[in-house]
């Protein structure tokens, strides 16, 4: 019997973790960033710039990483919006797409939301806002 065998499924993932740290530090940096940021979930929506502001790094960088990531199947990728740079990470299992209606798939899955205050155009004023109007529960 291999010694393979023997190893649990959170030895392998460290075991190809520090592959990763070997092949690409930057990409292994990433997903430590990204794995610190889904709390309870197995994603997280956040833009190229907030992460790269997390990394203390260029977004060049941070695109990088993410096609490496992506590339390996450490993460999927899912797009919110046209414009590809705020993304849903999705770490440790892929997102399940419904039937088609209208000739559209769509995907629900709970992710952690990250917003970055120097992305907001209304930075300024983050925390001194009037509360918003309350709704009802039921």
């Amino acid at each position: 019997m291999s010694e393979q065998k023997h190893l649990s499924h959170e030895q392998i993932a460290h075991e190809a973790w520090a592959e990763l740290v070997r092949e690409s530090p930057r990409a292994a940096e990433l997903m430590h960033h990204l794995s610190a940021q889904i709390g309870d979930n197995n994603a997280v929506v956040i833009s190229q710039q907030a992460l790269a502001v997390l990394m203390n790094r260029s977004t060049d960088t941070v695109k990088r990483a993410l096609k490496l990531l992506e590339a390996r199947n450490w993460i999927e990728i899912r797009q919110v919006g046209e414009r590809g740079t705020v993304n849903a990470y999705v770490l440790n299992c892929r997102v399940a797409w419904s039937e088609p209606r209208d000739g559209i798939r769509y995907s629900k899955f709970s992710a952690t939301v990250v917003a970055s205050s120097i992305e907001q155009s209304d930075e300024a004023l983050l925390g001194i806002e009037p509360p918003l109007m309350y709704l009802p529960t039921r």
